[in-house]
């Protein structure tokens, strides 16, 4: 019994088997499919619920094309009065930048030398040239040429230079370069690479030129071509508004040609231009020098050259301001033009001793006078019959003070707070034009009051606006108000006829019309707040002066002439001779 119990229980201890090497490797299986199991678990519920919006948008894009569909930025166009033909003054055109294709390129210095021929370079940028082409290596994409024209890009693609393409760029184009510089401004491009327009229309008007861009989304095949029946969705672009100026291109060019040459003469710092019709209050012309190319602006040395000094610079005025002063002591009764005063050639005011230009003494004269002969003691007797408060009153309802609206990037106000102070010496000083700054267009304004019976308009730069749409958008004159009693706007222009016709401003007279105007010889403030030997010469004159058609602004910094009745008097002849006949205005006069 013993041995049986002995033996079962040998069987049994002989019926064990350690786990062999075949089953731990199967266990070792088994626990690496489990774990790659659970890891596809964990990855698709990744996949399908935390992550679930990326993928759904991941393959949205891959289904769906969308692109963005560029509005065209607006172009500008100048108008003739006489007959409203159209002339360019900013467009659109297309330019091209030049790339080289490494993996292309057999020969690259050969390349290089037909570039370089075609291009006309310099010999210093065709040794450029080729240095960079002979390092080009695999590389795609080394841009040679940044921005040139189609006929250029076409003697390009006819020499068919293997590893040279294009890539096409918009592009602005200012057909009239510098002589309408501060008119047009110019566009660049911003961080986000897109172009805004930077002083003159392109900056005023950036907005409505830019227009808005639109979008365009639908589906595609796994090619990534439009699924034809597949549904669209369409937001069109707005392209930016077309504008029509007022400016004339004749008299835009032939009055700054004439600006630019005579500037040269006179050996000026710089000089100004502006015409316009004082009925209308439209701007004919205006330009400025220093200029700049607009379509290379970036090459400019001092970039205070952008400034349009038209309405950005102010200036003290002196004696063109006097005619001014005459309007507010006529149209408040206290003078009339026969109204004599005695001149000793000074006036003490204030402790300070205003004198005559030249020192000169008139004795008894008129205020006619007092315009004809430019007395600056005639127009202090005049201030003084108005008061300071009147006084004040007048020049801000001219003007003065304040922008004009002129619509053109940057306008400042010139300051006139010496008119408001209690010295007696500030009064006096302001009536002939020294001791406050204007611009030239607020000068020029305020001469439009004087030629268009009193009535001082809102200036403008613009004909009409056609928009993307094709509706029109035009200019109606717009009145600001009456500003003299049209009576005194009348007695005026008689008094600036005499100014032309007996005093020394006789060379801005155009024969057979009757013209007026004033000549303005002021001395310049220095850094300390004096004055120097420096001076500013303007001339601002209407004709014809009992019906206006046109009035304008001739200034020079610094000629080499002592007076401007010796540079920007006959710099206004000239034009005015032109304006007469390309105006086709009716003489007074035989």
């Amino acid at each position: 019994m013993r041995n049986r119990l002995y033996h079962k229980s040998r069987r049994m201890k002989d019926g064990f088997r350690a786990p062999t090497s075949a089953t731990f490797r199967i266990s070792i299986f088994g626990g690496v499919i489990g774990l790659f199991v659970i890891l596809i678990i964990v990855r698709l519920f990744i996949l399908q619920v935390v992550d679930m919006s990326v993928y759904r948008e991941m393959a949205f894009g891959a289904q769906n094309l969308s692109a963005q569909l560029d509005a065209v930025r607006g172009e500008v166009f100048m108008r003739s009065v006489r007959d409203g033909e159209l002339s360019p003054l900013i467009l659109n055109e297309d330019r091209f930048l030049v790339f080289a294709d490494g993996r292309r390129l057999e020969d690259p210095f050969s390349v290089a030398d037909r570039l370089a021929a075609i291009m006309k370079i310099s010999d210093e940028e065709e040794v450029d040239l080729k240095n960079r082409m002979s390092e080009i290596g695999s590389d795609p994409y080394e841009p040679l040429f940044k921005s040139i024209s189609e006929f250029e890009a076409d003697l390009i693609r006819d020499a068919d230079l293997p590893g040279i393409g294009f890539v096409r760029q918009p592009h602005r184009y200012y057909p009239e370069s510098v002589s309408a510089s501060h008119l047009t401004g110019f566009t660049q491009l911003n961080d986000d690479n897109v172009r805004v327009g930077q002083y003159g229309l392109e900056g005023y008007f950036n907005r409505m030129l830019s227009g808005e861009s639109g979008s365009l989304s639908g589906e595609r095949d796994p090619f990534g071509a439009w699924i034809p029946l597949s549904e669209r969705s369409i937001d069109a672009a707005k392209h930016g508004a077309r504008i029509i100026t007022t400016i004339d291109p004749a008299i835009q060019k032939f009055g700054c040609d004439v600006l630019i040459q005579d500037m040269r003469d006179f050996e000026a710092r710089s000089a100004t231009l502006i015409v316009m019709n004082p009925e209308t209050g439209a701007v004919l012309a205006m330009c400025n020098v220093p200029h700049f190319d607009p379509n290379h602006y970036q090459n400019v040395d001092d970039i205070s050259v952008f400034n349009n000094a038209s309405i950005f610079t102010p200036y003290e005025p002196g004696s063109v301001f006097k005619p001014i002063t005459m309007a507010a002591a006529l149209d408040s009764d206290k003078v009339e033009p026969q109204t004599t005063f005695f001149d000793e050639g000074f006036e003490v005011v204030d402790d300070f001793t205003i004198r005559n230009a030249a020192e000169k003494k008139y004795g008894l004269s008129t205020m006619r006078d007092v315009l004809v002969e430019s007395i600056n003691t005639g127009v202090i007797f005049a201030a003084r019959k108005v008061g300071r408060a009147d006084f004040a009153a007048y020049v801000e309802k001219f003007g003065f003070g304040r922008v004009t609206g002129l619509e053109l990037d940057s306008e400042v106000t010139g300051t006139i707070e010496n008119v408001y102070k209690k010295g007696d010496v500030f009064l006096a000083t302001a009536s002939f034009g020294q001791g406050i700054t204007t611009t030239p267009m607020q000068l020029i304004m305020s001469y439009s009051v004087l030629a268009n019976h009193g009535k001082l308009l809102k200036p403008t730069i613009i004909h009409s606006f056609e928009h993307a749409d094709g509706s029109v958008e035009s200019y109606e004159p717009q009145e600001i108000r009456q500003v003299v009693s049209s009576r005194t706007a009348s007695q005026i222009s008689s008094m600036l006829t005499s100014v032309i016709e007996d005093g020394h401003s006789t060379r801005a007279g155009v024969k057979g019309y009757l013209i007026g105007g004033k000549t303005g010889t002021a001395q310049i403030a220095d850094e300390e707040g004096g004055y120097g030997e420096e001076f500013n010469h303007t001339f601002i004159g209407y004709g014809p002066a009992d019906d206006a058609k046109f009035v304008m602004l001739v200034k020079f910094e610094n000629p080499n002439e002592r007076f401007a009745a010796s540079t920007a008097v006959p710099t206004f002849g000239k034009i005015a001779s032109f304006l007469v006949e390309y105006l086709e205005l009716v003489p007074d006069v035989e």
